[in-house]
């Protein structure tokens, strides 16, 4: 819902608390990722992405390349 309404900031702090509770629950993950991108903070995008792989979730290496920072 929150993110419906644009309420990024009240629903980036929500997913990021839900994915430290349950980080291996992507859909939440993803959210975050989303949410994240839309106020313009990649580098907290790229972190959860990265963190994801790191916990062996391939599907977000796609995200981590799209993240990428530029040269």
């Amino acid at each position: 819902v929150l993110r419906v309404t644009s309420r990024y900031d009240m629903a980036i702090t929500i997913l990021a608390k839900g994915v430290t509770i349950y980080p291996y629950r992507t859909t939440m993950r993803s959210r975050l990722i989303e949410s994240a991108v839309a106020v313009g903070d990649t580098n907290l995008a790229r972190a959860v992405a990265q963190d994801a792989v790191s916990l062996g979730q391939p599907e977000f290496e796609a995200t981590l390349r799209r993240l990428k920072p530029a040269p």
